[in-house]
């Protein structure tokens, strides 16, 4: 297990075996030797300069002779390092980029991603709120050869339709008031990457139009300009409305509609809740600091049956 040659580690004193990075298996058997307790299984990882990466559950356990006096420790070692390696293969086939889920509606949008991640079709992204649409954009975009160029994200709903036109094409200076300055827009800014237009179900007719102008002739004006200006972006949309059923321009779903992933709600998906469940715990223990291994089965067959309308984000 440790890559040594056992005849020469016949009569090595435990210190020098078991020494650097295998320094608690030292400390575990001189606390039993002291205090004639044992210590309970613990995980040590390692790289050994013979075996390399190594995975170690360790226990120590007072010798018993029949008396008083302490007759020695035992070190017992498991090397878990073939089951470690299983264990994180299975958790990295069952997340992709940031994302988690076994279910086979994840696996399709795992796959489609896969697939359009290396062109350059536009796509558009529905699900219901929460659902992680953030997510797979981000997804498309660091899988895709556009990976070192920016990925510009606008909430479209978020903004009154003034402020949204001059976000997404900037404007020149004195256009309107409060425009001292000329600005880069969106677009602009996210030239030989990506820009991802959330919630664009909630735009209005005068920026459809536009908008539909950038998909098809690649350009635009800043507002109050006349000077088309050239970009090579790719646009990722999304929404959690039908936007063909919101009296949204036609010519332009059809623009936006190159590609459609849509994504299931957790409660279509809740094989993944588990998955999810472990995710989150090992998140926020690395940030809270915290131990925490699981959920017991009660709490576990409650958020399994929960409807989940908030979905992830809840």
């Amino acid at each position: 297990m440790l890559g040594e040659d056992v005849r020469e580690m016949a009569g090595t004193a435990a210190t020098a075996l078991f020494c650097g990075a295998l320094h608690k298996a030292t400390e575990a058997l001189q606390h039993t030797l002291e205090t004639r307790n044992e210590v309970a299984e613990f995980h040590v990882e390692v790289t050994l300069p013979r075996s390399g990466e190594k995975v170690f559950v360790m226990s120590t356990t007072p010798l018993d002779t029949g008396g008083k006096a302490a007759g020695g420790a035992v070190l017992v070692l498991r090397d878990l390092t073939r089951i470690s390696r299983l264990e994180k293969q299975l958790a990295s086939s069952h997340q992709y980029q940031n994302m988690v889920g076994k279910s086979s509606r994840m696996a399709e949008v795992f796959n489609l991603i896969e697939n359009v991640a290396e062109t350059d079709s536009t796509v558009l992204i529905y699900g219901e709120s929460g659902t992680g649409k953030e997510l797979v954009a981000a997804a498309l975009h660091y899988t895709s050869h556009r990976s070192n160029g920016p990925f510009i994200k606008v909430n479209c709903a978020a903004l009154a339709e003034d402020i949204l036109e001059s976000e997404l094409f900037g404007h020149v200076k004195g256009s309107f008031t409060g425009a001292v300055k000329d600005r880069v827009g969106r677009f602009e800014a996210a030239n030989g990457g990506t820009i991802l237009l959330d919630e664009i179900g909630d735009i209005s007719p005068r920026l459809q139009l536009r908008l539909l102008r950038v998909l098809q002739e690649r350009e635009f004006e800043r507002v109050g300009d006349t000077r088309p200006i050239q970009v090579d972006v790719r646009i990722v949309a999304s929404t959690n409305q039908k936007i063909e059923e919101n009296h949204f321009r036609e010519d332009l779903y059809y623009r936006l509609n190159v590609v459609r992933i849509e994504l299931p709600a957790l409660r279509e998906r809740r094989a993944d809740i588990p998955l999810l469940i472990d995710h989150l715990c090992k998140k926020f223990n690395g940030i809270f600091k915290k131990e925490i291994a699981g959920l017991s089965s009660q709490a576990l067959e409650m958020l399994m049956h929960y409807p989940w309308f908030g979905n992830i984000r809840e």
